[in-house]
């Protein structure tokens, strides 16, 4: 047999192996992926039934209420910091919680929600495009994560000056158990 011949064999046989690999693992990544949006989601606000909350979502979704839920991005010193913010119509800020981050551990990790301080990211509830621009936030309060910190600030700052719609409907009694607007 050829070198030629040989070689494409073994790449077919490799790309067969990553398509099956792919094939067998596809479905519970996404359902580990929609089980860490739905806990997300029941953090910002309230409960989730499970099988309300599908991949992917429509963004920004729009809550009853007059609510709306977005992902919000800015660079940090890691890389990018990907936020999940509740605004109400004002805009304001409701809740938000890091989706996602790749800081230093022990350093710029703090912006995730943790055990030892879920009340950081609380300073930034009740913000609206003003106060944001106002409150220095603390800046120099976390030593060596002033970067991790104006990245936090830049994505809310970001979700507040998104135009989008708000759904003035008031919430049915029902509807701590689902999202709506979710995509289907």
């Amino acid at each position: 047999m050829s070198g030629v011949l040989r070689l494409a064999l073994i790449a077919l046989g490799c790309g067969l192996l990553v398509a099956g690999v792919r094939l067998v693992t596809a479905d519970p990544i996404a359902r580990v992926r929609s089980a860490e949006l739905r806990a997300s989601l029941a953090a910002l606000v309230g409960p989730v039934r499970a099988d309300t909350v599908r991949l992917p979502v429509r963004w920004p979704l729009e809550l009853c209420g007059g609510q709306t839920l977005l992902r919000a991005r800015a660079r940090g010193y890691g890389g990018p910091i990907e936020l999940l913010v509740a605004l109400d119509a004002e805009p304001r800020v409701l809740s938000l919680r890091v989706n996602r981050h790749a800081e230093t551990p022990g350093i710029g990790d703090f912006i995730a929600v943790r055990d030892s301080d879920p009340t950081w990211l609380e300073r930034f509830v009740g913000s609206t495009r003003d106060t944001l621009a106002a409150r220095p936030f603390d800046l120099d309060a976390v030593a060596g994560a002033t970067i991790t910190v104006r990245g936090v600030r830049n994505a809310l700052s970001a979700a507040l000056e998104r135009e989008v719609g708000f759904d003035p409907t008031p919430c049915p009694p029902s509807s701590a158990d689902s999202v709506p607007g979710a995509a289907s």
